[in-house]
């Protein structure tokens, strides 16, 4: 027996103005741009987050920021609007909106630690916030109801 997934069309934007319904394809460029510079420089990347991580292994830094980088791309269909089942669309959204939250999380744990960085990771979380809100994430967020 085969397990038909249907594609549902993204829930309307919160907002009519054209200027904010520009901001979340914004923040998918920002995102795009720059998982191919760290796709492009994976050696440097992976050295970079190994310079963040407490007791860095090749490994462990690997795992980083392949993690890092699969959390930019997967949340780019959520902010594109693009036709997703439900799961894909629940799993977008949150790493919409988790994925600024995973890179403050290595900047405060990381043994370099910069305030400076700290405060770009601060921006990114806001503007994913107001991503998630501009693009209704909460009604995304609530897949246990069906939607008629």
């Amino acid at each position: 027996m085969a397990i038909m997934v249907k594609q549902t069309p993204p829930p309307p934007l919160k907002t009519k103005d054209p200027r904010l319904a520009a901001i979340p394809y914004v923040y998918a460029g920002i995102l795009v741009v720059l998982a191919l510079l760290q796709l492009v420089f994976f050696e440097n990347f992976v050295a970079a987050t190994a310079g963040y991580l407490h007791p860095a292994t090749a490994e462990t830094a690997t795992i980083v920021a392949v993690a890092l980088i699969s959390v930019q791309v997967l949340a780019l269909p959520f902010l594109l609007r693009l036709p997703l089942s439900r799961l894909a669309r629940f799993l977008s959204a949150l790493l919409t909106f988790v994925g600024p939250f995973f890179w403050a999380a290595i900047a405060m744990v990381g043994s370099s630690f910069s305030w400076s960085y700290l405060l770009i990771v601060t921006g990114f979380i806001l503007l994913s916030g107001a991503c998630f809100w501009l693009l209704n994430g909460s009604a995304v967020l609530q897949s246990g109801k069906k939607r008629r």
